[in-house]
């Protein structure tokens, strides 16, 4: 039971120490590039995530030009889209017409501040950003340093945090639009900045568009009250002579319903067959892109003969004419007047070389007839 030797043996692990480290730092190594990657992965979904909204944003701006009915629905729509992307509790669309140097504001929600009245460019946040041609994020302290330094005057609340982007087509301003927040400065970021300012041109050009269509809708709609409410007989003729249009004054003087007349030459209706001629002469020359003026007699529905004063008016389109203006006034009462007038004269006439002494006929006052 007594130990009387020991033997030891004694293995160099030097290689399994240094697999086992290199195992150790491969591990660490894997983990770190797993853990890179789960961010690049994360950062990458975002990234996607983020570009889907903004393009769905760009599509719901696009599909609100064409669904909207007018301009300020649209601007509403618009600000619904940028809720999306980003908080727009406060949110404003500037205009600027460079004709006429004055900055304007469609459209406003604020939580404090009115919206501002039309006015020449000064020096609040909206021409500050306008000047500088690009996106513009300030927190208070920099609006501060800008107001200390004059560059910019305070117009309203001022906010914790404000960001605005210029509105161009095609490199030129026509506008701008900005939020701000009036209580946490860090709302927004230069991120933020940057998809502002990407959905910025997509936002003017649509805005441009409805802005046109407007413009159009109004022409329209101040063409069709001056010619439907013009006392004068109206009607819109083609190249043809023949009737597209006419308007009530013109049914009242000839005594005929548009419906019945579209499309028949308005010769064809109103002129006697002894002034056939002289009407076929005064269209030729309006057809020919003169305006003409003429005196004559047209003859109503039944029959009757009715005197008119006659313009005759191209309509022109980028110097192609597309049509005529046929303008007639009813000068019947003052015809039958000044026929009148001229009968009483022509007799009175026979009635002084009648009286064999000398008379001098006056007027009122004393003026010889």
């Amino acid at each position: 039971g007594k130990v009387e030797n020991v033997l030891t043996t004694a293995h160099d692990i030097t290689d399994r120490k240094k697999s086992e480290e290199e195992i150790r730092q491969l591990n660490a190594e894997l983990e770190q590039r797993v853990i890179e990657r789960t961010k690049q992965l994360e950062e990458e979904i975002q990234v996607r995530k983020q570009t889907e909204k903004i393009q769905h944003t760009l599509y719901l701006i696009s599909e609100a030009v064409n669904s909207t009915h007018d301009i300020e629905e649209l601007y509403k729509n618009i600000h619904k889209a940028i809720s999306e992307l980003m908080p727009a509790k406060n949110f404003c669309i500037a205009l600027y017409d460079e004709l006429v140097d004055i900055v304007s504001f469609p459209y406003n929600v604020d939580e404090f501040d009115q919206t501002p009245g039309p006015h020449k460019p000064r020096k609040g946040l909206t021409e500050y950003v306008l000047k500088k041609r690009k996106p513009v994020l300030l927190t208070e302290k920099d609006i501060k340093k800008l107001l200390n330094t004059g560059e910019v005057e305070l117009i309203g609340k001022l906010s914790k945090v404000w960001l605005g982007t210029p509105l161009k087509i095609k490199d030129k301003i026509v506008g701008a639009m900005m939020v701000q927040d009036y209580e946490a400065e860090d709302t927004y970021s230069d991120n933020d900045k940057r998809i502002l300012n990407f959905v910025s041109e997509q936002i003017a050009l649509a805005i441009e568009r409805k802005e046109a269509e407007y413009q159009t809708d109004k022409q329209r709609i101040y063409f069709e009250q001056l010619f439907n409410n013009n006392p004068a007989g109206i009607v819109m003729l083609d190249n043809k002579d023949r009737i597209l249009a006419c308007n009530d004054a013109f049914s009242k003087i000839f005594g005929y319903q548009q419906e019945e007349i579209l499309h028949k030459k308005v010769n064809s209706l109103i002129v006697d067959e002894s002034l056939k001629d002289e009407a076929s002469d005064l269209s030729t020359l309006t057809m020919d892109g003169k305006i003409v003026e003429k005196e004559s007699i047209r003859k109503t529905k039944d029959g009757r003969d009715v005197f008119v004063k006659i313009y005759g008016v191209p309509v022109t389109i980028e110097n192609k004419q597309i049509g005529i203006y046929g303008i007639y006034l009813d000068i019947t009462d003052l015809h039958n007047a000044l026929n009148s007038y001229l009968e009483e004269k022509e007799k009175l006439e026979v009635m002084l070389r009648s009286i064999g002494d000398g008379v001098i006929a006056t007027d009122m006052n004393g003026d010889i007839l």
